[in-house]
């Protein structure tokens, strides 16, 4: 059993023998699962082919008491629980997705992730006419907060042998897109397997690419996020902080600093 709540803020609990989140304080909902199916189109090669499970996305956890709060300022909080995995030659890794853009602007929602067990390894990418002009990767371990700013796409990997959970806050007015990276078959950079450790790779796909940065995750208090106090605390005390994942072109010399 992995217990969240010092981590998290909430008392819910991971059972890893029913692959299963569960909470006598928070909602917690059936999850979404993405299966080997499912992410075939997305892999680098991989031979198999099932509906197995490759990770679990529960959408919308919160305490009852917290819905009010949460739905005035239009958050949602989800987890997605990634278990340890190889997808062919790829570690397992999320299908990858952009935001939709905020009405009657150029700018996209942005998302915070936090990393509730185990580490992860986020791909961002931003497109600009076509062409990719950035690609980053922020390697995060337990505690850590990743803002993925406005016009990034997205892909968790998790590279380790442990089982990745991790908590992100975004606004429930946006939605995922996922046909540009289904286009090219994955992001921009494959993250595979050399023994326990990874390596990226350029996807052929892709007609030019920039060379990967790899990053630290960063502190982001002009965002309302603290070294110690979680993501649904901070969220919790002070949402007005937060009021950027819904307003993100009025912040955008603020995202300026984050990568």
């Amino acid at each position: 059993m992995i217990r969240l709540k010092k981590v998290l803020g909430l008392a819910v609990d991971y059972d890893e023998e029913k692959n299963l989140l569960a909470s006598k304080e928070a909602l917690v909902p059936q999850p979404s699962v993405r299966t080997l199916h499912d992410l075939k189109p997305v892999l680098l090669s991989c031979d198999a082919d099932s509906n197995d499970g490759m990770y679990f996305m529960y959408r919308d956890v919160h305490a009852e008491k917290d819905t009010k709060l949460l739905k005035d300022n239009y958050m949602n909080y989800d987890i997605t629980i990634i278990p340890p995995n190889r997808l062919g030659k790829e570690f397992t890794k999320t299908a990858g997705h952009y935001h939709t853009f905020v009405p009657n602007t150029n700018v996209t929602y942005p998302e915070v992730y936090e990393v509730l067990n185990g580490e992860a390894n986020y791909l961002l990418q931003k497109e600009e006419a076509g062409k990719i002009v950035d690609v980053i990767i922020v390697k995060a371990t337990k505690g850590c907060k990743v803002v993925i700013p406005p016009n990034y796409g997205h892909i968790t990997i998790n590279a380790s042998d442990k089982i990745l959970i991790m908590g992100n806050l975004v606004s429930d007015k946006f939605s995922s897109v996922y046909d540009s990276i289904l286009e090219k078959k994955g992001g921009a950079y494959y993250g595979v397997a050399e023994g326990k450790k990874i390596s990226f790779i350029p996807n052929i796909n892709y007609k030019e690419l920039p060379k990967l940065r790899i990053l630290k995750p960063k502190f982001y208090p002009k965002f309302g996020l603290s070294k110690s106090l979680p993501m649904y605390k901070s969220f919790i005390k002070n949402p007005e902080k937060f009021r950027f994942l819904n307003y993100p072109h009025e912040y955008m010399k603020e995202f300026s600093e984050v990568l």
